[in-house]
């Protein structure tokens, strides 16, 4: 079924996206270049753009029609619609050094490094002695971040009563601090292929609170590790495509602490185990204007649990350059338990993502964004990042910083807050469970940089 599912999407993906084949003879009217022309020394990008959309809607189409409102739009750094025109101007003179260079750098503006790359690759070695653009080696970035948590509430949460008046028993598991390091390499393969490749560690300890018959607490500190291994791929497929795989493993060593009664002396047992955990995703992404669209199909198995998920973006770019993105995001997560060996009977919620960027200057560049849905066993951002949490997590805010401290070289700062369902399992006297739902604050910081070699 998912997989219909997802042959759907990708279907009206690609026929939403599809573009206009263009004949590459050229349709000139001599009016219509008189105009242009006089306008373009003007720098009357408004005009320009009016004059030449309607010639085009009429079937007029030209080179320098293409060039001169690609150009006025480069030079107002609307790099997103210049990249169309450059490459239509291509169309009619497909080895013209003029639009070719500046097709090279209105890519680099708007990130998409492969495409210049491929671009340039096409130049003339007098064109290439010019711009002395060197192409990435085979180590191309190195990255690296080290974060922490704190519960905001768990002062309150240790201090509280876990059994009700007529309960005898109350466990919970509080975290008490969180720390996390990771080390990436990005290596370059050739112009259309990239893979980037992240190990990360990270460090739970826990308060296992236990409050028994006697009323009286006994709190248990014990911890968690998880080893990941991130490997991701991406392809240039050219005109504006691209598809990327990604591939997730969690090695996840933890503790509890299990109580066994008896009237005589009861237990308190630190049981310990492992979980080998993985996620795998595939994404196709298209450019169109000043649009990036993504569709994305993931699988994984965490927690001892099945995943599914369907996910659709769209980056929107207002001002056609990287000054300032919207990011929407819609995923479908679907999940059962391993004991269901059905192929059907999974649960499913909606996530949805937000997130907005822009530049504060050329050196500093803010991202907000917030997350909302049913967050749990959920991988993010091609399976970069992974809640693998037991607990739900309701809704997630947060802000980074990225400072450019040179050419090759960035740092940043990100907060995250989390609100999550925090469980309390309590006993009553008949020996019945259940379980408390309250919420809980999650404070994350992380500091890392870039480096590119």
């Amino acid at each position: 079924m998912f997989k219909i599912v997802f042959f759907l999407l990708m279907s009206l993906f690609l026929l939403f996206v599809s573009e206009r084949t263009y004949s590459q003879k050229e349709k000139y009217n001599q009016v219509i270049d008189s105009i242009t022309y006089k306008l373009y020394l003007k720098n009357d990008l408004d005009k320009l753009k009016e004059i030449t959309y309607n010639a085009i809607d009429e079937g007029i189409d030209f080179y320098y029609l293409r060039m001169r409102i690609g150009i006025l739009e480069y030079l107002g750094e609307k790099y997103f619609s210049a990249i169309n025109n450059f490459k239509k101007a291509l169309y009619f003179k497909s080895r013209d050094m003029i639009a070719m260079e500046y097709l090279f750098y209105a890519y680099l503006y708007t990130g998409r490094k492969s495409d210049a790359e491929l671009i340039y690759e096409s130049f003339t070695d007098s064109l290439k002695n010019k711009i002395k653009y060197k192409i990435p080696g085979l180590f191309e970035r190195v990255q690296s971040e080290i974060g922490f948590a704190y519960n905001g509430n768990y002062d309150n949460f240790t201090n509280s009563d876990i059994n009700a008046e007529d309960d005898v028993y109350g466990e919970q598991k509080l975290l008490k601090k969180y720390t996390y390091a990771n080390f990436g390499l990005f290596h370059n393969i050739n112009s259309r292929i990239k893979f980037f490749q992240n190990f990360t560690t990270f460090a739970y300890d826990y308060n296992y609170q236990i409050q028994d018959f006697m009323n009286v607490k006994k709190d248990f500190n014990i911890h968690s590790m998880q080893y990941d291994y991130y490997l991701n791929a991406y392809l240039n497929l050219g005109d504006g495509y691209d598809v990327s795989a990604g591939f997730r493993y969690m090695y996840v060593n933890f503790e509890n602490i299990r109580y066994y009664y008896n009237s005589v002396n009861p237990e308190y047992r630190n049981v310990k185990n492992h979980l080998n955990n993985y996620v795998g995703v595939i994404n196709l992404g298209k450019y169109v204007d000043n649009l990036r669209l993504d569709i994305s199909f993931s699988f994984s198995n965490i927690n001892m649990e099945h995943q599914i998920q369907n996910r659709g973006a769209v980056t929107f770019y207002p001002k056609s350059n990287l000054d300032i993105y919207f990011y929407t995001e819609l995923i479908l997560h679907s999940s059962k338990p391993d004991s269901n060996k059905s192929l059907s009977n999974f649960s499913s919620n909606l996530i949805f993502n937000e997130k907005v960027g822009f530049s504060l200057s050329e050196k500093f560049f803010v991202e907000g964004f917030f997350t909302y849905g049913n967050i749990r066993n959920y991988n993010k951002d091609l399976a970069y990042t992974v809640y693998n949490n037991v607990e739900n997590i309701k809704r997630i805010f947060g802000l980074s910083l990225t400072y450019f401290t040179g050419q090759k070289t960035q740092i940043y700062l990100l907060y995250q807050n989390f609100l999550s369902e925090h469980k309390i399992l309590t006993y009553k006297s008949d020996l019945t469970n259940y379980i408390q739902n309250q919420n809980i604050f999650y404070n994350y910081i992380i500091g890392g940089f870039k480096w590119n070699i």
